[in-house]
């Protein structure tokens, strides 16, 4: 995860560092691993999630927006890619129609 520089803010919220949602302690940095460059690209964790699943609701390619960077179109990278995954493991968990395996499967095609 790349270290955010002064003055870069969350692509989605349009913030800096912020706190956590619910009883979480501490501040949520700003994090990208993915493709973009110079300040673009940075999220807050919780952003980028309830961005995804916000995508899911919409319909089309529900994995999409769990697997890549929509502002670079690349895959996102390391520890990114696999607490995305995570995410939407236990988002589609909660769905009751959904097989959790084939869309665990679809992230990685």
């Amino acid at each position: 995860v790349t270290d955010a520089p002064d003055g870069a803010f969350c692509w989605i919220c349009h913030e800096g560092a912020k706190e956590w949602p619910g009883d979480q302690p501490g501040f949520q940095e700003l994090n990208r691993d993915c493709s973009c460059r110079g300040s673009s690209g940075y999220s807050h964790w919780s952003c980028l999630v309830q961005y995804a699943a916000n995508k899911v609701a919409e319909g089309g390619d529900i994995t999409k927006a769990w697997r890549e960077c929509p502002l670079c179109n690349q895959r996102y990278n390391n520890e990114l890619q696999l607490d995305m995954a995570d995410a939407f493991i236990q988002m589609a968990d909660q769905i009751d129609d959904c097989d959790p395996f084939r869309y665990a499967e679809a992230l990685w095609t």
